[in-house]
């Protein structure tokens, strides 16, 4: 056997396996088996079109080309390409109307064991965002956020059953008797409601863990309810293991009701791998959320600040109430 057909059989072999996992991922809904697949739909389709470039220059061209088609399509599915409709529905930034009042919002998992955590409480007091929705809020972590009530007073944080941590929310706006705080999901999920300019807004910081055949589809499972049960107007945000174009994340959107922030790309990879290799083979799995007639005004990741995660910031504006608007408010995120 020479070099050629050794080269030639591999690369055949290596398109067709590959063609199964990326088709995989597109069945989900079937079964959260097929749903792994499809968080690492971009990586396979890039590793697929790489197999077919020998199988161009052999008699297997077409199915080289086929391939190619394959992973071009596929990852289209998950990139998007917003004018022609394809891809993960988002809700599109709005123009800030001049004299609207705006809030602001941050989303991070901690990392739970985090070295320098001065990095991320020095982020907070830079930008001050209203609301802090945190993920893997470990005891360590728990005693860095009660340092910090001068600047945010009202703090729900939901500890977990593992070591990890659970989650919290932090707000420079007191939280509504309205509706009581609440944890739940072993502490993945943490709720409270806060009233701005009139109109009462809830609030969750949610984490879920890996996918199937973790314990993810389970956990999507039992906090539907939770979800189901937000009132008209919702921010949600969290670190939910999975990435926007998965069934996962459809199950979220529909229990809740939910519209997803355009994703900024990225957020995650693993913490022993270069930390400049996350915007090439990352996963964007961090997202934020709304509900009802929110605005998201502006939004995206900031720099890395020592977490395996990117921190996640919007700014968004709250439907027009019949009083007399507010004075208007610009924030600044320092980067």
């Amino acid at each position: 056997m020479t070099l050629r057909s050794i080269v030639m059989s591999a690369s055949l072999s290596a398109t067709l396996l590959l063609s199964l996992f990326v088709v995989a991922g597109f069945l989900g809904a079937l079964h959260p088996a097929f749903d792994s697949f499809a968080h690492f739909r971009v990586h396979f389709s890039a590793m697929m079109a790489l197999a077919a470039l020998p199988l161009l220059l052999s008699s297997w061209r077409a199915h080289g080309f086929m391939a190619l088609l394959l992973a071009v399509g596929a990852t289209l599915t998950a990139v998007g390409l917003p004018s022609l409709g394809i891809g993960p529905a988002h809700a599109a930034f709005e123009t800030r109307p001049v004299l609207a009042r705006s809030y602001s919002l941050l989303h991070l998992n901690l990392r739970y064991n985090h070295a320098h955590p001065e990095r991320v409480l020095d982020l907070l007091e830079q930008n001050t965002p209203d609301f802090v929705f945190l993920n893997e809020v470990s005891e360590m972590w728990n005693a860095k956020l009660r340092g910090m009530q001068n600047l945010y007073p009202f703090q729900l944080r939901c500890g977990g059953d593992t070591r990890v941590g659970g989650t919290a929310i932090l707000s420079r706006h007191a939280f509504s008797a309205g509706r009581l705080t609440e944890c739940a999901g072993s502490g993945s999920i943490a709720m409270a409601q806060v009233e701005l300019d009139g109109t009462a807004l809830d609030l969750v910081s949610m984490h879920l863990g890996w996918p199937w055949p973790f314990d993810q589809p389970r956990q999507i499972g039992l906090l539907t309810e939770k979800l189901a049960s937000l009132g008209p107007q919702a921010i949600v945000a969290g670190d939910l293991n999975a990435v926007p174009w998965s069934n996962a994340v459809r199950r979220v959107v529909a229990a809740g009701s939910l519209s997803a922030m355009r994703s900024p790309g990225p957020t995650w990879l693993f913490g022993w791998l270069p930390t400049g290799w996350r915007q090439w083979i990352g996963l964007p799995i961090d997202h934020i959320f709304k509900k009802g007639d929110i605005a998201f005004f502006a939004g995206g990741a900031l720099p890395d600040v020592g977490s395996d995660h990117l921190p996640l910031f919007a700014e968004f504006g709250l439907p027009e109430s019949d009083g007399e608007p507010e004075d208007r408010t610009i924030t600044v995120w320092a980067r």
